[in-house]
């Protein structure tokens, strides 16, 4: 990222990783970003439905709502320079540049429908004015206006059978009375006489918690009031997975939209920004919407489906984050090598390395205890299996630099492992530095790094 000239703090890229859903996994002493398996299920879930409704022959209608401030210009414009010749020559040309108001301004809220067949559905937008002043417009959008627009706009102005395409939103899923049970914020005379209406046997000394188990195994299955409106009108009901708008393609029809009113707003007033968003909704046709549709399915879709099909080809190979050193090691490797199946490499792998013992280690707040690796003579990476030749090649603290600790001749030599560089390092010397923790040990040099890069 800093080559991207991008600059963001350790904790921020962290949180934001895993409100996308993935998580940190480590394996083999590498560090891997990796979706969650519900994440990764649910979108090949989709993936699978919408292909198979466009075998079928649905008419695929996607919907989205959207937002307009009446502020909404673009980030940047070019305007006249005050000493340029025609400014000098007409002074009234002088300043002749939008000038923006502060703030956002009011704000239109806008819920659109439509498909690659008709492109934008006709006489099914519904926009109007925001009376909130919530940063978010979702907290305008309700389940009451939006079953009301979903039932009397959307549904009479489909005319063949077509899958509705749509987000998470909470107001997109309401659920039925019908799959409506109670919850632990429940009383308990309103969970008993919920599992009596049901006829479930249940004991009167019972408590709340014991009642919830009950409710947990007769619960009924999940019914939106979407999806049943939808199957009256013979339609059916498509949610994305969450957190992939790029599966939508309305994103980018509003999207260049909003593009065309940014580029012409010069009142700044609500009214002029819906005459030109109802403009820009007209230049919509229904080849820009089958462009935007097929873009998605040949750059979105099929990219998903490669990806996934590789996941389940290798599980492990996700996005790596681990150092350059060790990137630069793996890139060395020989095609005999990566062909290595990964029982084999554990197997190698264990061989290789001396038994392990438990150590421990007293630092400034107390004992923690590590895994090393040690032999009769010492901890360490090669200890005195190396004869006097290989002196050169063995490996030196990488605080100290050295072979030896600073410390009297004779005396046991213990190491410890950087679970970033992977070097090895004196435990005396972490000692000095008071480096050593219980989950995971990062050396004063890869810390150094760290706090450097993430400033």
């Amino acid at each position: 990222m800093e080559k991207k000239g991008i600059s963001v703090s350790f904790a921020t890229m962290r949180r934001t990783l895993n409100r996308m859903g993935f998580y940190h996994h480590k394996k083999h002493g590498r560090r891997f970003l990796k979706e969650t398996p519900k994440i990764v299920a649910d979108r090949h879930s989709y993936l699978r439905k919408i292909r198979a409704y466009r075998e079928a022959g649905y008419q695929v209608v996607y919907l989205d709502e959207t937002w307009v401030n009446s502020n909404h210009t673009c980030p940047g414009e070019w305007s006249e320079n005050r000493k340029c010749p025609i400014s000098v020559l007409r002074p009234d040309c002088q300043e002749c540049g939008r000038h923006i108001p502060s703030g956002k301004g009011s704000r239109l809220i806008v819920l659109d429908a439509g498909s690659s067949r008709t492109g934008f559905i006709p006489d099914v937008g519904l926009v109007f004015e925001s009376k909130t002043n919530s940063q978010d417009y979702h907290d305008e959008m309700n389940s009451k206006h939006f079953l009301d627009w979903f039932t009397n706009t959307l549904m009479p102005a489909l005319d063949s059978p077509s899958v509705i395409v749509m987000d998470n939103a909470p107001y997109h899923n309401t659920k039925t009375k019908e799959s409506a049970f109670p919850k632990t914020c429940s009383t308990k005379g309103d969970i008993c006489t919920w599992l009596t209406q049901r006829g479930v046997t249940y004991h009167h000394n019972e408590i709340k918690a014991e009642l919830l188990q009950r409710v947990k195994i007769h619960k009924p299955p999940q019914m939106y009031e979407t999806d049943a409106i939808a199957m009256e009108h013979g339609h059916e009901v498509l949610r994305l997975p969450v957190r992939h708008c790029e599966l939508n393609p309305i994103e980018l029809i509003q999207g260049e939209e909003k593009m065309y009113v940014a580029s012409r707003n010069c009142t700044f007033k609500l009214r002029d920004v819906k005459t030109l968003f109802m403009e820009a909704r007209g230049h919509i046709t229904r080849e820009k919407w089958e462009k935007a549709e097929n873009h998605v399915i040949k750059c979105v879709e099929d990219k998903f489906w490669e990806i996934d099909g590789v996941t389940e080809e290798v599980a492990e190979v996700v996005i790596d984050i681990d150092d350059d050193e060790s990137e630069s090691d793996s890139d060395s490797l020989s095609d005999s090598d990566l062909d290595q199946s990964d029982e084999e490499y554990d197997e190698n792998y264990s061989e290789s390395l001396p038994p392990l013992s438990q150590i421990s280690i007293t630092t400034a707040s107390g004992d923690c205890s590590m895994s090393v690796y040690e032999n009769e003579s010492g901890v360490g990476p090669k200890g005195d299996c190396c004869s006097m030749e290989e002196e050169d090649d063995e490996e030196v603290c990488n605080i100290c630099l050295e072979r030896n600790p600073p410390t009297k001749m004779g005396a046991k030599v213990e190491w410890v492992a950087c679970d970033m560089c992977d070097r090895w390092l004196h435990v005396l010397c972490c000692k000095n530095a008071k480096m050593i923790a219980q989950d995971r040990f990062v050396c004063s040099v890869c810390k150094a790094i760290l706090s450097t890069s993430y400033k």
